[in-house]
């Protein structure tokens, strides 16, 4: 079928089914699952560089396949090595060829207690080793009669003018013995060159993993630099090979050929059509990895003859009666997530342990809580997360991470994946006022609930009027409540229920700062008047050079005091005594205080006031009131 003599599509498919060789049932399964990401997906024009160059000269580098042994594969459509596609001798040859021929890898592995040091190189994508392979329209490698390592199985056409073909031998690899086959730019059915894709195969011999007489443990290494087709023609694609029909698109993966459930893997992805594209930002494989942290390259170890699976995590939170990958609830509810794992096979066999953590942030870099692995007691099933119960408003990313066993590789959920937004809860707060001794009923209070103002006026005992907060408030919420101390009078209660509530309290302050709850919080103030009179002295400080006088307001009157010095003694109510400082030019009120240091009760450097605690005496007992000005 040369390219001036080329069959019809319907044509070829006919002869294509004439030539398959390998017993190899059609049961084609969709795998829709995503491709296992290990990071976020590049602009669409990034070019992968995972497919690693070969060298005929010695060395040991781990960047360069050394000692390369190449064999070229001739220019052909369904061939195995070392003849093309579409004669009449015995498939895939023409009739004055050789049939096709097992190559040496070069060393003895064991998959799946099966000593192996050959494989046919089939054209199409993939190594056999029972039998060779001129099937054309990939399908389920879990459907398989024989063993199959497939790095991209489609139809894959080197005849045209611009595709390459394919090559591959023996060499080394950072001092490891490895296999190789390259397909450095292929086209595909029929003679397509516009599209073209470059990937790799590489078995790489790891005896100093284990060995034994069935073989030594290996590597399996995919790697993927450009995918731009993934459907023959001939296979439902177009006529750029690519939006063919379900199961008919390239498959990834391997198998041992026997149809045991857990033996055999699909790459999520596999027979989705145009899944594996460059095109296809987030799942093409060049965007991708698996156990590697190198972009378009899928290591698959294989130790005592088993692969190691990959393994996928699905995820789903719980919480204040919602279920979801994403949930809103209030603070402070119990959240749990639960995951599903899978290794891409009906086998869910899977050991270890799974850990949930919970983050800040969607890059999963700052944990807010922290869980411990969890066991899994029942292979396959996964336990879920204990309750975490987050009190602080805010958006969280929750994130599993499955710990893997001997069977299967492990992984971690994608960050993001699962968002938990927490809302405040409402609550309430009632400031309340109790007439004490010598108080009248009715006597208005004025308060700050952190920078609001409310008034109360005083009621009888035991709980006084109450006056709702202004303002909205919310659980966990702290807020700071001040009574204006009255002049002549004493804040000599402030109760709060619940109590427990309570964070600070300073009684002849009169403040109180609470952790509001979800319900009503209730603070209650209790002042009595302070019967007798004693004395007070004010003073003041001020920046050098600054002269004259201060003036100060206290119970209806004014006093001028010059600066850095005091008054003389002041014979005042006692109780409480609010002291205001006149706004003087180029001056800055800085603080106030007290001697004794307790007398100071409140002090407000937006208004220049200080409210001091005056007690009952002579001049011997008086409060000195400092203003500190610069």
């Amino acid at each position: 079928m040369r390219k001036g003599s080329r069959l019809s599509q319907q044509a070829k498919k006919t002869v294509k089914r004439r030539f398959v060789v390998s017993a190899v049932t059609f049961s084609l399964a969709l795998l829709s699952a995503p491709l296992i990401a290990l990071s976020s997906a590049p602009a669409a024009d990034a070019a992968a560089n995972a497919v690693i160059p070969t060298s005929p000269n010695p060395g040991t580098s781990p960047n360069v396949i050394n000692n390369y042994h190449q064999v070229n594969f001739g220019a052909n459509d369904d061939g195995t090595w070392p003849c093309g596609g579409g004669g009449s001798a015995p498939p895939p040859c023409t009739g004055s060829e050789t049939g096709p021929q097992l190559y040496p890898i070069g060393f003895n592995i064991n998959f799946y207690g099966q000593d192996l040091s050959s494989a046919y190189i089939n054209n199409n994508g993939n190594l056999t080793f029972g039998a060779p392979l001129a099937q054309f329209t990939p399908s389920s490698l879990t459907t398989f009669g024989s063993p199959i390592i497939a790095p991209f199985f489609a139809d894959v056409d080197t005849r045209g003018t611009s595709s390459a073909i394919v090559n591959f031998g023996v060499g080394t690899l950072n001092g490891a013995k490895v296999f190789v086959v390259n397909w450095p730019g292929v086209g595909c059915y029929s003679d397509i060159s516009s599209v073209l894709d470059t990937f790799q195969l590489i078995l790489i011999d790891r005896p100093d993993r284990g060995t034994g007489p069935m073989g030594d443990d290996f590597d399996m290494e995919f790697n993927y630099n450009s995918i731009q087709w993934d459907t023959g023609q001939a296979s439902t694609g177009d006529q750029t090979c690519q939006n063919g029909q379900p199961d008919h698109s390239a498959f990834v993966g391997y198998s041992n050929g026997t149809g045991t459930a857990g033996d055999s893997y699909n790459l999520p992805g596999s027979g989705v059509p145009n899944a594996f594209l460059d095109s296809s930002n987030s799942t093409g494989l060049i965007y991708n990895s698996l156990n590697s942290t190198t972009l378009g390259r899928y290591i698959f170890t294989v130790s005592n003859g088993h692969p190691t699976r990959p393994t996928t995590l699905t995820t789903s939170l719980t919480g204040g009666g919602h279920t979801g990958t994403s949930i809103s609830v209030p603070q402070g509810t119990a959240v749990t997530d639960n995951a599903t794992v899978s290794n891409g096979t009906s086998d869910q066999n899977e050991t270890g342990t799974v850990t949930y953590n919970v983050y800040s942030d969607s890059a999963c870099s700052h944990a807010v809580s922290t869980g411990s692995p969890e066991t899994i007691t029942t292979p396959g099933i996964l336990p879920a997360s204990q309750p975490v119960s987050l009190p602080d408003p805010g958006v969280y990313y929750w994130q599993a991470v499955y710990s893997g066993d001997s069977h299967n590789n492990g992984s971690v959920s994608a960050c993001g994946s699962e968002v938990e937004t927490v809302s405040r809860v409402p609550a309430t707060l009632k400031v309340c006022k109790v007439a004490g001794s010598g108080v009248r009923v009715g006597t208005p209070f004025g308060f700050t609930v952190g920078n609001r103002r409310v008034t109360v006026p005083a009621g009888p005992a035991p709980g006084g009027y109450c006056v709702l907060a202004p303002g909205r408030f919310t659980q966990n919420e702290q807020v700071t409540v001040t009574e204006q101390i009255p002049d002549t009078m004493a804040v000599t209660a402030i109760k709060t229920t619940p109590a427990g509530r309570v964070i600070s309290r300073r009684v002849s302050s009169g403040t109180v700062t609470l952790k509001l709850g979800s319900g009503v919080t209730d603070t209650t103030f209790t002042d009595e008047v302070v019967p007798g009179s004693g004395y007070a002295e004010i003073c003041n400080s001020a920046a050098a050079r600054t002269t004259g006088y201060y003036a100060f307001i206290y119970a209806g009157h004014t006093i001028r005091v010059p600066v850095n010095a005091c008054s003389p003694s002041i014979k005042v109510h006692a109780g409480a005594l609010t002291i205001k400082e006149k706004l003087r030019p180029n001056s800055t009120f800085d603080t106030c205080k007290a001697s004794p240091a307790g007398r100071l009760l409140q002090c407000n450097q937006h208004t220049r006031t200080a409210i001091v605690a005056i007690v009952r005496g002579n001049v011997s007992t008086q409060t000195i009131a400092k203003f500190l000005n610069s």
